[in-house]
C-alpha cells in the first residue's frame, strides 16, 4: 500500500522498511516472496499501470504523464513503458 501511495516519488527500500518496522533485506525477501516481484520491479509496474490509465484517460502529452508517474526523463520512461507493454506511450495512447 505504502508503494501505490507513493509510487509518484523516489521511494527507498529503508523508508519502506522503517515505515513498517521491518529491516530493508526481510522486507524485500517476504515482497518478492509474496508478490512475485521485487520492491523495485513493482514500483515500475504501478507507475507503468497508472501511466496507461493516464494516457488513456486525460489529454496529457507523453512528458506530462511520464513526469505525473515519477519520471523526470521522458525516455526512460517510454522505454520501460514499452518493454513491460509491446507499445510506445504514444501508440498506445491512440490504441482503441
Amino acid at each position: 500500500r505504502y508503494i501505490e501511495k507513493h509510487y509518484n516519488k523516489a521511494i527507498k527500500l529503508a523508508e519502506i522498511g522503517d515505515n513498517i518496522g521491518m529491516s530493508p533485506y526481510y522486507l524485500c525477501r517476504l515482497f518478492k516472496a509474496s508478490t512475485g516481484k521485487t520492491p523495485h520491479q513493482y514500483m515500475i509496474f504501478i507507475r507503468i499501470e497508472k501511466a496507461k490509465k493516464l494516457l488513456k484517460e486525460k489529454d496529457m502529452q507523453m512528458i506530462e504523464v511520464a513526469m505525473e508517474v515519477g519520471y523526470g526523463n521522458p525516455g526512460h520512461f517510454a522505454c520501460l513503458f514499452k518493454r513491460l507493454t509491446g507499445f510506445t506511450p504514444s501508440h498506445y495512447k491512440n490504441i482503441n
